[in-house]
């Protein structure tokens, strides 16, 4: 399945959330106390175990560079596979949450390790729940921001999945990735063409700020953006799609550079920010690497353990998180 099929599934999934999200509200759940036991799988040795598996899977970097090794392999939680992975967030403990359509479990929650932790929140049109998840993101105190594609608002959840509050995007539809930067300030890219593609809220979901014109100027973004990311310093990386790079600003929004403008990129969806200002986009055929001034460094081909990848994060050590939308794989690899 191609990236763009994959994305044309997960919007069927939104309206068909849709519909039946108009049967009427259902409660908001919070996780279960105690995790079911995770589920983990090698694709190279073909196993599955109690916990996550150390394998020994490389993708070798184009031109030679630091391969990447894939660490595990998880597929959830045992007999509740994740339905259509979407984006990744990293929460301070270091837990990995993984936006999903998942009916009984929009959010799946899994530790450093790989092991299935718990998963939460569903689907609905009432208070808590959420129609279509696309974009999330937890902040410093390890609150949980969940974007809702069809009904355009943001709901915010404690560290155990209970519903806080939510607020409207004040655009039609269509909020996409989702980002949190130091001072916990909530970025969103909205997919669908707006007179700006981001907004910067507060926690409390006051809009600070609002930026990035449709268009294929200088600072402007073309339509469909899906992703962006935000490094230490506070910047903003987001993949413009359909002018094929990344455009970087600062946190007012004031345009700093275009990345990938020389023909690297081709239909760049998903972007990330390491610890070292490193940035990883997942563009056509491959994964890339721009260094902090956006010069490109190397790029890994989808294949082996990167075939069929969705999403990507990466953390402060620069190791790599990677959800598989096709076969419903979260995994770890290393550089």
């Amino acid at each position: 399945m191609s990236r763009k099929q994959s994305r044309v599934g997960v919007l069927v999934v939104g309206m068909i959330a849709l519909l039946v999200g108009c049967a009427g509200p259902i409660s908001s759940v919070a996780p279960s106390s105690t995790a079911p036991t995770a589920v983990a799988t090698s694709r190279i040795a073909a196993t599955a175990s109690p916990d996550a598996t150390e394998v020994s899977s490389t993708v070798d970097s184009i031109p030679g560079g630091s391969p990447l090794t894939l660490a595990w392999q998880t597929t959830g939680a045992a007999g509740k596979p994740m339905v259509n992975p979407i984006h990744l967030a990293l929460s301070p403990d270091g837990n990995i949450y993984v936006g999903t359509s998942t009916a009984s479990g929009l959010f799946q929650v899994f530790d450093p390790d790989g092991n299935f932790v718990t998963s939460w929140g569903e689907k609905g049109g009432g208070e808590g729940q959420l129609l279509f998840l696309l974009g999330l993101g937890v902040d410093s105190k390890g609150n949980v921001y969940g974007a809702d594609f069809d009904r355009a608002l943001i709901n915010k959840y404690d560290s155990t999945g209970e519903f806080l509050t939510s607020w409207d995007t004040e655009q039609p539809t269509g909020p996409g990735g989702l980002a949190i930067d130091s001072h916990d300030n909530i970025y969103i890219v909205n997919h669908r063409p707006h007179d700006h593609q981001v907004q910067k809220f507060s926690s409390d979901g006051t809009l600070l700020k609002a930026f990035g014109i449709t268009g294929s100027g200088e600072g402007e973004i073309g339509a469909g953006p899906e992703d962006l990311a935000i490094d230490k310093e506070g910047n903003v990386y987001v993949g413009d799609k359909d002018n094929n790079r990344i455009q970087k600003y600062n946190s007012n929004g004031e345009f700093l550079a275009t990345i990938g403008a020389q023909g690297y990129l081709s239909d760049p969806w998903d972007v990330t920010v390491d610890g070292q200002g490193n940035v990883y986009v997942l563009s056509g055929r491959f994964l890339q690497k721009f260094d902090s001034t956006g010069m490109f460094v190397t790029k890994w081909p989808l294949t082996g353990a990167l075939y069929n990848a969705g999403d990507v994060m990466a953390d402060a050590d620069g190791n790599l998180y990677i959800n598989t939308d096709g076969t419903a794989l979260l995994e770890k690899l290393t550089q």
